[in-house]
């Protein structure tokens, strides 16, 4: 989607965008005191016509890219073929690739009708099933399911070598080619991580790597805030803002671990993800309270986790709990999604299609959750909470009411939704 205007930003958009042009500021100032290098005019072809483009499409800021393609150039002179039309070949990679995807597409297949069974089980079941799935015993039966075949695709710090440069191109290449949005997700995260790695591990000038390790924390601090804040078209379930606080903080504890400006901004980052997408416990509780319902507009743009993160939070806690499992007491939900609610009437012309696809989403889930009939079938004898059975018809009706108006709101094209 396009960047908002301003006047249309919500109070989370500016504040977010305010920490991304910080970000930047401390990028400009680090690349002040860098040496320049112009790239061969074959290499300048091939950033400018394939490498940049690819790297803008999956959340990348292209002006961004050529500063530090800039200061890196050397680096990537082995690029430089690609601007006069020859596509490299490596058949081992390509394997490499294929077989990850199958494997990862199988596992996403699995986890798909996990997520559907789970969606169908009452809260009881549900809260029994976390219980038995924590018991030491099927932890490690856990482990053996989990799909790690993707670590063998070179971007790790340690494992790359030099000739390993051609690679961006493949990884880039597969990734504007992939329609399935889990292999996406991991290809976005290698894109970020091999980028980040090769260029400080290749620096031409083994005395400026400091720099360069600053250079390429603000740059991935600057596109963590403008991901969050929006994510790429095609990518919205795949959390590249996280590729790039994953690769900030592990760079930062490799070169840094005692600068406190990197620690205080990969503070803020982990504290503002954190607060759009709690890190429920084993008993599907958020570690704190809701502090400003508004701010899950910006959640829901982040396709399918965003939506889930957010009926989480609004969703019916454990029996005997007096708030839902966000911690938000069930006599303050109606104010919430009266406020979350106002967010999306005033942002709803200016969001993509996927977004409002997910606030729908997100309303019909809610609509359901609270309806008094299924709160009766789902709770112990069929005596849901005093609290719960006053705002269960009011937060179900308020979400059947606001959906059914949604197609009054003006979109992009003026047409109503």
């Amino acid at each position: 989607m396009k960047r908002s205007v301003h006047g249309d930003e919500t109070a989370f958009d500016r504040r977010f965008h305010a920490l991304e042009l910080q970000a930047r500021e401390k990028l400009r100032s680090v690349l002040d005191d860098l040496p320049r290098e112009e790239a061969s005019d074959a290499l300048g072809r091939a950033l400018e016509r394939r490498i940049v483009p690819a790297l803008g499409r999956m959340g990348f800021d292209e002006q961004i890219c050529w500063s530090l393609f800039r200061v890196t150039a050397p680096t990537w002179e082995s690029l430089a073929t690609v601007g006069n039309g020859v596509e490299p070949m490596n058949p081992a990679l390509t394997k490499d690739l294929r077989d990850v995807r199958k494997g990862v597409l199988v596992k996403s297949e699995t986890q798909g009708k996990t997520r559907a069974a789970l969606k169908g089980m009452t809260p009881p079941a549900r809260d029994a099933l976390l219980r038995e799935s924590m018991d030491p015993g099927n932890l490690f039966l856990a482990l053996d399911d989990v799909s790690l075949s993707w670590i063998v695709l070179p971007r790790a710090y340690d494992l790359l070598e030099r000739q390993h440069a051609r690679h961006l191109l493949f990884y880039t290449r597969a990734l504007d080619e992939e329609n399935d949005v889990e292999f996406a997700k991991v290809l976005a995260r290698i894109v970020v991580e091999f980028l980040g790695n090769y260029s400080v591990k290749y620096i031409d000038d083994e005395r400026l790597r400091d720099q360069t390790v600053a250079a390429f924390f603000h740059a991935y601090s600057a596109m963590f805030w403008r991901n969050l804040r929006t994510p790429p078209p095609g990518l919205e379930s795949g959390w590249v803002f996280d590729c790039f606080l994953r690769w900030a903080k592990a760079i930062q504890q490799r070169f840094a671990p005692t600068n406190r400006g990197m620690d205080l901004a990969i503070e803020r980052m982990e504290a503002e993800r954190d607060r759009l997408f709690p890190p429920f416990d084993a008993f599907g509780m958020a570690p704190s309270g809701m502090r400003d319902a508004r701010q899950f507009l910006i959640a829901l743009r982040h396709g399918t986790p965003g939506v889930d993160s957010v009926c989480q939070c609004f969703g019916v806690g454990p029996p005997f709990e007096t708030q839902t499992y966000g911690r938000l007491p069930y006599a303050s939900v109606p104010q919430a999604l009266n406020a979350l609610c106002g967010e999306i009437k005033r942002r709803y012309r200016t969001e993509s299609p996927r977004t409002r696809a997910s606030i729908r989403e997100f309303l019909a889930r809610v609509e359901t959750t609270y309806d008094l009939n299924r709160l009766k079938a789902v709770f112990p004898e069929g005596h849901p909470p005093e609290a719960l059975r006053f705002v269960g018809p009011r937060v179900s009706g308020m979400s059947h009411a606001f959906a059914s108006s949604m197609h009054l709101l003006p979109t992009p094209d003026g047409l109503s939704s």
